[in-house]
C-alpha cells in the first residue's frame, strides 16, 4: 500500500537533525532515557556515549535541585523529594531497602554523590554498596572483611571512600585500615593498608600504588566515609591529621587540620568546591558553643592549619530553648550552598549554606552575620519524628554514569572464558559434570 502525498509530508516533517534531537535528550531525566535506548540502535548507541553523559551532565546543572531522604530507622526506604516545602509524605521512592539488591538492615550513605554515584553503608552486616541515585542500580563491593583482618578481635575498623579520576575516567572504591595486631595476635606498632577497586575493571580489590603513612591511625566512626575534594579521598585520623589519597596517582599526604582541633571530635565534608571542618556539640547545643565552620579556600597551599577560613554559621547562644530544641539533632551536616530558585541570591555574596539533620530537616544559615539570625527551615517531612545517628539525606544529582559490572560478569567478558563457554554449551550435560571437579568447580 502506498503512502498518501499527506503521509509522506508528515514522515519528512517529523524528521529533526541529530544536533537536535542529542540536545533534547540531554533535557531529560536518566529514567526516561533508560526507557528511550530501547526506540532504535542510535539511539542506544548515543545515549550511552561518553560524551552524551557528559553533556547530560552539563544540563542537569539548571534544573531543579532535588534531595534524597532516609528516614531513620531499621529497613527505611531512600526517597526523592523537592528541595522545597512541608510535606507529609515523600515524593517518590528510589530505592527500597528490602529489594534483593541490598541486605536488610539499616542503610545509609556515607558520600555524598560523585557523578551521580553515592556510596552507601548496611550497619548489620558491614556491607558496602555503589548507588546509581536516578538509575537505581547498585553494585555490592566484594569482601566485606579484608583477607588481612579475618578472624581478629577485636573488629578491624574499615574506612571506605569513593573517588573519581579524570585522566583516565575511572571511578574508584578506596579501603583504609590498620592493623594493631599481627598473624600471631602479638600486638605490635600499627600498620596502615590501603585497597582499590576500579568500577567496571576491578573483580577484586588491589593494593594501592603506594601505601599510609606509618604514622596513619584511623579514627573508628562508621557513620563517615572518606570526603572527596580536589581529586583527593581525604581520611581523618585519631589525632585529627587529615591524610589525603590522589585517586589518580594513588599517592598520600597529610593536611592538619585547624588549629585547636587536633584531638576534638570534628568531622569532614565538602562545601562550596573545598575542604570543610564542623564542629559542635550537636545533640544537647550549648548556648556557649556555635556550630562552626572552617573552609580550605586555597587547597594548594595547605600545609598546616593556619589556612583554615572559620565561618562562624550557627549561634546557638542567641536562641531560646524552644528554638534550639527544634534543630536538635545527632546528625547535622552541611549539604551544600543554598540559591534560590527565583535567582535572588546569583551573586557569590552573601551565600548561604544548607544543612540537613537525622529527622530530614533542611534549614539554610546566612554566615554573613556570624550566625545571629534563626536558621530558616526550607523542607521538612511531617512524617518524620524520630532521630538517630547515621546520616540520612543528601543533594539529589542526575547521571548516567553506570556503578559498572559485577565480577562475576567481568570475569565471563573475557575472550578465555567466552569460548569456554561456547565449548561447554556444545557438550552432554553428564559431561560437563565430570570436568566440573577437574577445574576447581564444587
Amino acid at each position: 500500500m502506498q503512502a498518501t502525498p499527506s503521509s509522506n509530508k508528515r514522515t519528512k516533517a517529523s524528521a529533526l537533525p541529530d544536533e537536535i534531537v542529542e540536545e533534547i535528550l540531554a533535557r531529560l531525566p536518566v529514567k526516561s532515557l533508560r526507557r528511550f535506548q530501547c526506540v532504535s540502535k542510535p539511539w542506544r548507541h548515543l545515549i550511552t556515549s561518553p560524551s552524551f553523559r557528559t553533556l547530560h551532565a552539563t544540563r542537569a546543572i539548571g534544573r531543579r535541585r532535588r534531595l534524597f531522604v532516609r528516614p531513620a530507622g531499621y529497613g527505611e526506604p531512600f526517597y526523592a523529594c523537592e528541595q522545597h516545602g512541608i510535606s507529609s509524605s515523600p515524593d517518590e521512592e528510589i530505592l527500597s531497602c528490602w529489594s534483593s539488591q541490598l541486605a536488610p538492615g539499616t542503610v545509609f550513605p556515607i558520600s555524598k554523590p560523585c557523578h551521580g554515584l553515592v556510596l552507601l553503608r548496611c550497619v548489620e552486616y558491614d556491607a558496602h554498596y555503589v548507588w546509581n541515585l536516578s538509575s537505581g542500580e547498585t553494585l555490592a563491593l566484594p569482601d566485606r572483611t579484608p583477607f588481612r583482618t579475618a578472624g581478629l578481635k577485636p573488629r578491624t575498623f574499615v574506612s571506605y571512600g569513593l573517588g573519581y579520576s579524570s585522566v583516565t575516567d575511572e571511578h574508584k572504591a578506596v579501603r583504609v585500615y590498620c592493623l594493631d595486631v599481627d598473624a600471631g595476635g602479638e600486638p605490635h606498632a600499627a600498620t596502615a593498608f590501603c585497597e582499590v577497586f576500579t568500577l567496571d575493571r576491578s573483580t577484586h580489590w588491589r593494593p594501592a600504588g603506594t601505601q599510609p603513612p606509618a604514622a596513619c591511625r584511623l579514627r573508628v566512626r562508621g557513620s563517615q566515609g572518606a570526603v572527596l575534594c580536589n581529586g583527593n579521598l581525604h581520611f581523618v585520623g585519631k589525632d585529627g591529621v587529615i591524610t589525603s589519597f590522589g585517586v589518580e596517582d594513588e599517592t598520600f599526604g597529610t593536611l592538619m587540620p585547624p588549629s585547636g582541633l587536633e584531638y576534638s571530635g570534628f568531622d569532614l565534608t565538602e562545601l562550596d568546591g573545598c575542604l570543610c571542618v564542623y564542629f559542635s556539640n550537636q545533640t544537647n547545643p550549648w548556648p556557649d558553643v556555635p556550630y562552626r565552620v572552617w573552609l580550605l579556600r586555597d587547597y594548594a597551599a595547605a600545609k598546616d592549619g593556619s589556612c583554615w577560613e572559620e565561618v562562624r554559621c550557627i549561634d546557638w547562644g542567641s536562641m531560646t530553648d524552644a528554638e534550639r530544641a527544634a534543630f536538635k539533632s545527632r546528625w547535622i551536616a552541611p549539604l551544600g550552598m543554598y540559591c534560590p530558585d527565583d535567582g535572588s541570591n546569583t551573586g557569590q555574596t552573601n551565600k548561604k549554606i544548607m544543612f540537613g539533620t537525622v529527622s530530614c530537616k533542611v534549614f539554610v544559615v546566612d554566615p554573613s552575620n556570624g550566625g545571629g539570625t534563626l536558621p530558616v527551615v526550607i523542607f521538612s517531612l511531617d512524617c518524620v519524628q524520630r532521630d538517630g545517628q547515621f546520616p540520612t539525606m543528601g543533594l539529589f544529582e542526575e547521571s548516567l554514569t553506570s556503578v559498572g559490572r559485577a565480577s562475576d560478569e567481568i570475569i565471563l567478558s573475557s575472550p578465555s572464558a567466552e569460548a569456554w563457554c561456547q565449548v561447554l554449551s556444545r557438550l552432554p550435560a553428564r559431561t560437563v559434570g565430570r570436568w566440573f571437579p577437574r577445574i576447581g568447580v564444587p
